[in-house]
This record gives C-alpha cells, sequence and structure tokens, in this order.
C-alpha cells in the first residue's frame, strides 16, 4: 500500500483530507456471462438467482462489427436479420455496506441499453420509455465516437446486498440489419473510512511495535512527500502537508 512499503498488513488507505475512498466493485474489461442466441429471456433474467450456467463468458469489450472487441458475439445466421437484444450478467461481492456513500456506474452502449442491479433497473438509454422485451429496438441508431462512448450515472446504495449481488444488462439493435453493437460497463463504490484515519493491521504485536518505532524514527518518511511523524497517546497522528494548496490535514493511523 502507498506509504507503508513495509507494513504488509495495511488495508486501506484514505484519500488525504477526505476519508473516503473508491473501490471498484466491476472493473471495465471484466468477465460478462452473455446470451447472444436471440432467445426471449423474459422478465427475471437480470435477477440474482437465475440461473445462467449455461451462457456463455468472455471479457469486454463485447459485441462484434466494430474491431478491438475482446469478445465477439453471435448475430444468427442471417446478417440481414440479426438478433435484436443481447443479455449480459456480472456477478461482484459487495462488504461493508453501511460504509457506502455512493455508488456510480459507467456503460459503454451500442446501440441501447437498459441496466438492472439484482433485478431493479437502474438506468436505460437511448431506448422506448414504456415496457420493452427482446424485439424492443434501440431508439436510434449510434455511430462515430458514440459507438465507443462511457455513460456515467449514480445508483442508490440501498440496492446492495452484503455478499453476492448482479450487474445485469440488455444490449438492444436499433433495427435487425444493424452493422455492430457494443458493451463495457463498470461499477464502482465510495466508501467513508474513519475521519481522517489510516487504517493498518498486523497478527502479531511485535510487528505493530515494529511499524510504529519505524515510523517514530523517521525511517519511512521519504515515502510520503512533506511528512511528519509525532506520538499521540497509543496511536500515531500523521501530519501531511499539500504543499500546492498549504493546508495540514491530520491523519491518525490506528493499528487493531
Amino acid at each position: 500500500a502507498a506509504g507503508y512499503p513495509d507494513a504488509t498488513g495495511v488495508v486501506e488507505v484514505a484519500d488525504a483530507g477526505t476519508g473516503f475512498r473508491v473501490v471498484t466493485l466491476v472493473s471495465t474489461g471484466a468477465l460478462w456471462k452473455y446470451l447472444d442466441d436471440g432467445s426471449n429471456q423474459g422478465s427475471t433474467w437480470n435477477d440474482p438467482g437465475f440461473d445462467d450456467s449455461a451462457w456463455s463468458n468472455g471479457p469486454a469489450r463485447l459485441g462484434y462489427g466494430i474491431g478491438g472487441e475482446a469478445t465477439t458475439n453471435g448475430y444468427g445466421s442471417d446478417p440481414e436479420n440479426k438478433y435484436t437484444t443481447t443479455y449480459f450478467r456480472c456477478s461482484f461481492t459487495a462488504t461493508n455496506l453501511a460504509a457506502i456513500t455512493a455508488v456510480s456506474a459507467r456503460v459503454l452502449r451500442n446501440d441501447g441499453a437498459v441496466a438492472y442491479l439484482n433485478g431493479t433497473e437502474i438506468w436505460r438509454n437511448n431506448m422506448p420509455t414504456d415496457t420493452i422485451d427482446c424485439t424492443s429496438f434501440a431508439t436510434s441508431s449510434v455511430s462515430g465516437a458514440g459507438e465507443t462512448a462511457y455513460f456515467r450515472f449514480g445508483i442508490d446504495p440501498a440496492l446492495l446486498v452484503p455478499g453476492a449481488n448482479m450487474l445485469a444488462v440488455e444490449i438492444h439493435q436499433d433495427s435487425t440489419n444493424g452493422s455492430d453493437i457494443a458493451f463495457d460497463a463498470s461499477l464502482a463504490a465510495e466508501l467513508r473510512t474513519l475521519p481522517k484515519a489510516w487504517f493498518a493491521q498486523s497478527n502479531r504485536v511485535e510487528r505493530f511495535t515494529q511499524v510504529a518505532s519505524r515510523l517514530l524514527a523517521g525511517q519511512v518518511q521519504n515515502q510520503m512527500s512533506g511528512c511528519c511523524y509525532v506520538p499521540q497517546s497509543d496511536e500515531l497522528a500523521v501530519i501531511l502537508r499539500d504543499k500546492s494548496t498549504l493546508f495540514a490535514t491530520n491523519y491518525m493511523i490506528q493499528f487493531y
């Protein structure tokens, strides 16, 4: 972890001056389950408990027709009558939900998309506003830079559940003879750490003493520009001085 090259137990680092950190739940280029056989998956395919064991899988970007796809999806045997809808699912794990203050997603879609988190619709773009199914076309064709552009949007953190979660997206063509589709997505959560705190952990009391001694001796002072370490009761206070904005932020290092 940054600033602690010898403290292998460091698990969390708060952003300087904010007390928050961002955790990636689903990364761009992640492995996705997908179904590209033109079938009608109804309304339960986006639920966490849906059986997708027979689906194919591959890394994003997924799609066809643009070039540079990490995974190429199928569209059927007739290029003039391509499948309208392709389905994607990605399972991820969420923990420490009480500390999550915000969730956001980024989606690359071509042409239209509807996204769901644990079965609840969270976003639709370039799609009709009424009820849709596997035969629903995107509102318009996407071309040029729009084919690989990412759209960012916020999500209610209350939709997350402890443990396994499901992000699901359906991509729709704008016509049966459309030339291409494209899909990728990411999901991130912002967590509140203890105010102005960094955390370190170790399974041995001796490790606590070793790390604390090195900090107090200034032996790792150069690992972070403009830092000095001072003792404060049973903990250590770290004062970070940001020379570009000329302010000081106090941090606590807590060993547990």
